[in-house]
């Protein structure tokens, strides 16, 4: 209820000049300045990566990096020819692995029963 007289008693007091200013920031403005200081500390970093790049540094500070082959990002899609192909190529893979195993399990067991019958054979000439 005093605010009115105080204002005319007093129309520019330090108090009433804060609120007045306070009173006529917008929105936009404000929007506005937040969009910019966003924008700069983006700047800010983009510009301190691109100081700190090692790209940068002096020739023999540099780190070389091994020569490793790079290695192929598999597609998330792939064609269906190109699947087919990939998939048929497992499965000679694994047809090969299960030809070695049959071949060595039926040399071991050949050796098993050729073992078995040595050993039964000097049990029943003892």
């Amino acid at each position: 209820m005093f605010k009115w007289l105080h204002h005319l008693l007093n129309p520019h007091c330090s108090h009433c000049m804060e609120l007045e200013r306070e009173k006529s920031v917008c929105y936009s403005c404000e929007t506005l300045r937040t969009q910019l200081t966003e924008a700069n500390y983006e700047k800010k970093q983009l510009l301190m990566r691109v100081l700190n790049s090692p790209f940068n540094q002096p020739a023999g500070i540099v780190k070389e990096e091994e020569d490793e082959p790079l290695k192929q990002i598999p597609a998330k899609h792939l064609p269906w020819p190109a699947m087919r192909a990939r998939l048929e190529e497992q499965d000679r893979l694994k047809a090969l692995e299960l030809d070695k195993e049959k071949k060595i399990r039926a040399e071991l067991d050949k050796e098993n029963e050729r073992l078995e019958k040595e050993v039964l054979g000097e049990v029943n000439h003892a």
